[in-house]
């Protein structure tokens, strides 16, 4: 197998993606397992099974802590593998991960949470989601389908919330809840223009209005909402923003071990990047990551800090001097630990660190490599992360000389239901924007072509006999100019015998433009999961974690028309 496979989200309506299948899921945990017990890495002075005991304890209960406080155990809607893990973790229990920032994402995204909850479940494990909420908060528009006045259906773009200051997504709240009812009025009614009027947001609305209005950030009032969707319809998981874990002696040591070795980290990190990028031919520098800097005896390592007086994200940079070493973010802060090796000093100096609310957050494939390494049996993956841990997969083995575990890579296909699909597709003229270009061509330059064999007039084929005597002896010099009029006469005179005018083919090219670009917004499977039918979206989601599903094939329901 390819160091660096491909991996493409499926075409077709209501089909899935898992690479690995499904049905691999059971031995891949128990390949994974066997790889990290059989590893004999240390961080700092600490074994990797030490650090894993000490991850899944602490994960565990931080998850259970953070979704009790909107599912609390013994609630209806609360998970049942809260209640059966509680207090009786051992170390048999697989832990099935996935994670995302938390925002209302399309429904590829949201099929990893189904399939998280389906994988736990199938193998008596807990299934969490981490909200990557270190992430900046970018995203606070959503794109919906509207029908406007000619007819025409059209994609428009709509703002959540007034643009304030990018900062991660545990420190960004909502500046103004009434411009979020103004949002949630214009989503509601611009869907009913496409004929859906229960949207999953219309479900999830009052939950995420609840939760900003208590002063919870915005990522996890709109996780939280989610989650209690997801909860109530069956799935089994817990939630836990990254920040949260972040605070726990597992993920200081993994810290504390990069930032003791920042050389090596720096070299395994920057070598990664540059194999990725050969492979795939890239050339712009900041893809598909930005390289770690070097400003003599300064490195930049792979995470960033902040605060909560100023919760402007900035790199981190590492100076090791003997026995010290400093961090600093080269602006504003700076402060020295010793650099021996010692976990429990480091820990010390991290705690001070968590008290005076400084934030070390790591990058996105230090993020994946903290999860798979120290907390999970299997990642789950969307096709991003799975291309990007191709290269925490190589920094892995030349950090710690240890073949990284395996992870899933998995998505669907989901495509908002619009009942005048039809109709669109019954307008179809039967000519792409390309065709009518092309055809446009002709009729300027060689409008013969269009009419030949289907003009019977021997008028029209003595214009064409003439034009071609005259192509085929391009004279040179001053002749040339007579020799081009004569050519532009024969075409309009060819022209006039054509059913196609300039008007007409105009038309035909706006149609065509019309058509494409609402087959484009038919066939889009970005839609942010809340403009689903919510029945709808639950249901097929749910259906396509079934291990025997085809991952190339319709489950079931209308689809709409391709072309």
């Amino acid at each position: 197998m390819s160091d660096y496979p491909s991996y493409r989200a499926p075409i077709q309506d209501q089909t899935r993606l898992c690479v690995p299948d499904l049905k691999q899921v059971e031995g891949l945990i128990g390949e994974n397992r066997q790889i990290l017990q059989a590893a004999s890495s240390c961080w700092m002075d600490v074994p990797l099974a030490t650090v894993r005991e000490w991850a899944r304890q602490d994960v565990l209960a931080a998850a259970q802590k953070y979704t009790n406080r909107y599912l609390p155990v013994g609630s209806q809607e609360s998970s049942q593998s809260i209640d059966v893990v509680d207090g009786v973790l051992h170390s048999n229990t697989p832990f099935i991960l996935s994670g995302h920032q938390p925002e209302l994402y399309h429904p590829g995204v949201w099929f990893k949470n189904f399939l998280l909850s389906s994988i736990a479940t199938r193998q008596s494990g807990i299934g969490i989601n981490i909200l990557v909420d270190h992430d900046l908060a970018r995203n606070f528009s959503i794109n919906v389908p509207t029908l406007v006045q000619d007819g025409v259906l059209h994609k428009e773009t709509l703002s959540i919330d007034t643009a304030g200051p990018i900062w991660p997504w545990e420190y960004t709240y909502a500046t103004d809840i009434s411009k979020w009812d103004a949002f949630y009025r214009s989503v509601i009614d611009r869907l009913r223009s496409v004929g859906i009027s229960e949207p999953l947001l219309c479900d999830l609305w009052p939950k995420i209005r609840n939760f900003l209005e208590q002063g919870w950030p915005i990522g996890e009032s709109l996780s939280a909402a989610r989650h209690i969707v997801e909860h109530s319809y069956g799935l089994q998981t817990l939630e836990l923003p990254f920040s949260r874990l972040t605070l726990d002696r597992s993920f200081a040591c993994f810290v504390g071990e990069l930032l003791s070795r920042i050389q090596s980290v720096h070299a395994a990190y920057n070598e990664a990047r540059h194999a990725y990028r050969i492979r795939h031919r890239i050339k712009n520098h900041l893809q598909p990551i930005p390289a770690l800097a070097r400003d003599e005896d300064w490195y930049e390592a792979p995470f960033w800090v902040y605060s909560a007086s100023d919760p402007t994200r900035r790199g981190l940079w590492v100076a090791c001097h003997g026995s010290r070493i400093r961090l600093s973010d080269r602006q504003r802060w700076e402060v020295e630990w010793s650099g021996n090796g010692d976990f429990q000093e480091w820990y010390a100096e991290w705690k001070r660190l968590n008290a005076a609310k400084i934030s070390i957050r790591p990058r996105a494939l230090t993020t994946t490599a903290f999860l798979r390494l120290a907390v999970s049996d299997l990642f789950i993956h969307g096709i991003g992360g799975g291309k990007y841990d191709q290269m925490t997969d190589r920094i892995v083995q030349s950090l710690w000389g240890l073949s990284a575990p395996k992870y899933l890579v998995a998505t669907a296909t989901l495509r908002l239901p619009m009942p005048f699909a039809r109709r669109i597709a019954e307008n179809a003229i039967g000519l792409s924007e390309a065709d009518v270009l092309r055809r446009m061509r002709l009729w300027r330059f060689s409008p013969e072509r269009l009419g030949a064999g289907s003009i019977p007039d021997d008028e029209f084929d003595s214009w064409c006999a003439r034009k071609a005597r005259l192509l085929a002896r391009i004279p040179s010099g001053r002749e040339k100019v007579a020799w081009h009029a004569e050519i532009q006469r024969l075409n309009a005179r060819i022209r006039q015998q054509l059913q196609e005018t300039e008007s007409s083919l105009g038309e035909l090219l706006k149609n065509a433009r019309i058509y494409e670009r609402e087959q484009a917004i038919l066939r889009s499977r970005e839609f942010s999961l809340g403009l689903f039918p919510s029945q709808v979206i639950l249901e097929r989601l749910k259906r396509l974690c079934g291990v025997d599903s085809d991952d190339t094939a319709p489950v079931s329901g209308e689809f709409l028309h391709e072309k």
